[in-house]
């Protein structure tokens, strides 16, 4: 049982880039868009979207296919300067150059309307 949590754990782990570099390499290299996710400690609409809608099964799904997907923390990470929302959690949709902004979401939308936003940004688009 503790082997299978934590081979789930290091899946969803290995979904998120480790830093902005990092997606910016990997989005390059697989031509999918980047999906930055701005959170913080205590942020209780950062704990709903990640209970509610980045954990269920389709999202998942929809994120590992079409995204290179990056969370950075605004109180401990290097945040591009170009990436100006501190509101949490903030979501942007970045171009596979890791340059351009698609789209800005700020807050928690619900798991509908983010599949919407995912369809429209993603390499399916």
């Amino acid at each position: 049982m503790i082997k299978m949590v934590c081979g789930l754990l290091i899946i969803s782990l290995s979904l998120w880039a480790s830093s902005f570099s990092d997606a910016r390499e990997k989005a390059k290299a697989q031509q999918k868009p980047i999906l930055v996710e701005l959170v913080m400690e205590s942020c209780l609409y950062c704990e709903k979207m990640e209970k509610f809608v980045l954990s269920k099964e389709d999202v998942k799904k929809i994120l590992e296919k079409n995204y290179i997907l990056l969370k950075l923390d605004i109180h401990k990470d290097e945040i591009p300067e170009f990436l100006v929302s501190r509101v949490t959690p903030t979501f942007y949709f970045l171009s596979s150059d890791g340059i351009t902004i698609l789209h800005e979401v700020i807050g928690a939308p619900s798991k509908s309307e983010f599949i919407v936003l995912l369809d429209r940004y993603g390499i399916n688009k």
